[in-house]
């Protein structure tokens, strides 16, 4: 999904991703490395990957949900491994667009 918002369009396109997990940011990056090359688009690609990408670690998922409101995306996308009955996207207010999905790992 992070390839495909970059590959969207203008090519000023800003993608973050936000987690707690060391272990997730080194899977991405090795992911973008593997992929990239593929994509027909790749140029503007790494045109946004190289001036408009983050990939955040943060303490917590209360540090995910602030910078999520402090970034105010257009698209915000949820990606957890459990969901609890309080709902982890809670305090998340200022997008255009949530999606949240349960990874069952």
């Amino acid at each position: 999904m992070l390839l495909a918002q970059a590959e969207h369009g203008s090519g000023h396109e800003r993608v973050w991703l936000v987690t707690t997990s060391a272990k997730i940011l080194k899977s991405v990056q090795t992911e973008i490395a593997k992929q990239l090359p593929k994509l027909s688009r790749r140029d503007l690609v790494r045109r946004v990957l190289d001036h408009n990408v983050w990939l955040v670690q943060v303490p917590s998922l209360a540090d995910c949900v602030e910078l999520a409101n402090e970034i105010a995306p257009e698209h915000c996308e949820v990606i957890v491994r459990f969901w609890n009955s309080d709902g982890n996207s809670d305090g998340i207010t200022d997008y255009d667009y949530l999606t949240v999905q349960v990874q069952l790992i």
